[in-house]
């Protein structure tokens, strides 16, 4: 079982780190048996008679002047104030530093579950498909008509596609698919090849202009969500493109997140390959905390609640890095809403 005591404000957190004073043997900065937790933590839930305690509220360090050490991790699926639960043991921001017990041994808070708000996810991702509505005459590359009311994307809009289903969440309003991409488009947020040019399956036709059209960035998703009253951020990638641990707090907040890769790998696309967007829904955790699979809605397949192992996902991410960087390109970022929308 992970169920740990539940820290608040009072309790303490220990930190070796030495003070920057000359001392023999040297000052930590927090002595046992630590330094208490401040407020205000979580003032509208109170544990045990005090304030809960959540990642990122903090203790104060002596260094010899006061520095702040905010709690680095808690329970992502346990937020309490919008943001996850501290217990004791979990770890603080300088190194070394940590939770210190008793905390409140009457409430066990654990790490298994679920973030974000999958059953959500779903009925947004199922609310897409009334709202595709390709202009008579549209065809793929290979000349098939393109089809009204599908369970997925009509075009190579995967990133305005999930945008469309965060705006439809936040705000209630759903534009459509062809009028929001054709906005994004107007707008410089969307690709859109010219007539008579080579497209991946033969050259681009009057009736699958459409179709080749609609690719994104992350910092063009951010700007098409602002664009449909969705204030939203761009996450940047690390060196080695996006990790899973960089969703952890939007997810545990239920913000709206548009995550970047390459859909080799992931289920449902056998062979293929190629740079895609998905909207992340939910993660599952074990009993130790870890992330083992990912919820998302994949437009490309007309899949809701679709679900990968947090393996997967990873290499959704890395591959999408990987290929960017290989084709002269900065790797992708994500799209993240700044407010809640589940």
């Amino acid at each position: 079982m992970s169920g740990k005591p539940a820290a608040r404000v009072g309790d303490t957190i220990l930190c070796s780190l030495p003070q920057v004073l000359p001392a023999v043997p040297p000052i930590p900065h927090a002595p046992p048996p630590g330094l208490p937790i401040i407020l205000p933590g979580a003032l509208t839930v109170w544990i045990g008679g005090r304030p809960a305690a959540r990642m990122g509220d903090m203790s104060l360090c002596l260094t010899p002047i006061p520095v702040p050490n905010p709690i680095l991790r808690g329970a992502f699926p346990v937020p309490i104030m919008n943001m996850p639960a501290a217990r004791m043991s979990d770890q603080g921001t300088h190194p070394g530093s940590v939770i210190m017990p008793p905390c409140c041994p009457t409430v066990l808070i654990g790490l298994s579950g679920v973030t974000g708000n999958p059953r959500l996810g779903n009925q947004a991702c199922q609310n897409m498909a009334a709202g595709r509505n390709p202009a008579p005459g549209s065809n793929d590359s290979g000349g098939n008509p393109i089809a009204s009311n599908t369970p997925g994307q009509s075009y190579n809009n995967c990133g305005i596609e999930s945008s469309r289903q965060i705006v439809q969440q936040a705000t209630g309003s759903n534009p459509g698919q062809e009028a929001m991409m054709n906005t994004a488009i107007a707008n410089n947020n969307a690709s859109q090849p010219a007539i008579g040019s080579a497209g991946s399956g033969g050259p681009v036709t009057a009736a699958n202009q459409a179709w080749y059209s609609g690719g994104t960035t992350s910092g063009q998703q951010v700007s098409i969500l602002g664009n449909n009253g969705v204030p939203s951020s761009r996450i940047a990638p690390t060196s080695t493109g996006l990790q899973l641990s960089q969703f952890e707090t939007a997810l545990s907040q239920s913000r709206g997140v548009i995550a970047n890769g390459d859909v080799a790998g992931l289920p449902g696309w056998g062979t293929q390959t190629g740079a895609h967007a998905v909207l992340v829904t939910g993660y599952e955790y074990d009993d130790d905390g870890n992330i083992t699979h990912v919820i998302y809605n994949d437009t490309g397949i007309g899949a809701c609640n679709q679900r990968a192992t947090a393996a997967q996902f990873q290499n959704f991410l890395t591959i999408g890095a990987n290929n960017a960087v290989a084709n002269g390109f900065s790797p992708n970022g994500a799209a993240v809403t700044n407010n809640p929308i589940w």
